[in-house]
């Protein structure tokens, strides 16, 4: 026997708060590489700090990719994944500016005083919400 009136629901996203809050931070950490962070103030020339800048620029976009697909994935499993990853890259991000990543020598230039910590302070804050998004996504599952 089949019954006709079955209706199918579509499962909305499961979208967390920490997704969105995942997505305003990433974008806001893309966009002030970029603009509000600049390695040495926008300063032409073959400064040490601009390679510095561009990578952490395009890590930065891979991040903000991230957060906005885990937005569409409906699998908790997946989520903490992607949490784990941007976890990695925001833990890069801290450590990158002048450990791995070249700054300016010169402890008044605009890459030591505004570009590193503007991009760990925003990191650090995007790798907090990661820990705690792995932590939900973790929980969530063991309350099913």
């Amino acid at each position: 026997m089949s019954d006709n009136n079955v209706k199918y629901e579509k499962k909305p996203f499961n979208v967390l708060p920490l997704d969105i809050l995942d997505i305003l931070l990433t974008v806001y950490m893309f966009i002030s590489v970029l603009v509000l962070f600049t390695p040495c103030g926008g300063i032409t020339g073959d400064h040490p700090c601009h390679t510095g800048g561009l990578v952490v620029a395009i890590v930065s976009a891979v991040n903000m990719v991230f957060a906005l697909v885990k937005v569409m994935i409906k699998s908790l499993a997946v989520k903490r994944i992607f949490a784990i990853l941007t976890a990695m890259i925001s833990v890069f991000i801290i450590i990158a500016p002048g450990t791995l990543l070249p700054l300016c020598e010169d402890h008044s230039m605009i890459c030591i005083t505004s570009f590193k910590p503007g991009t760990v302070a925003v990191a650090a804050i995007t790798l907090t919400v990661a820990v705690i998004e792995i932590i939900v996504t973790v929980l969530k599952e063991k309350g099913k």
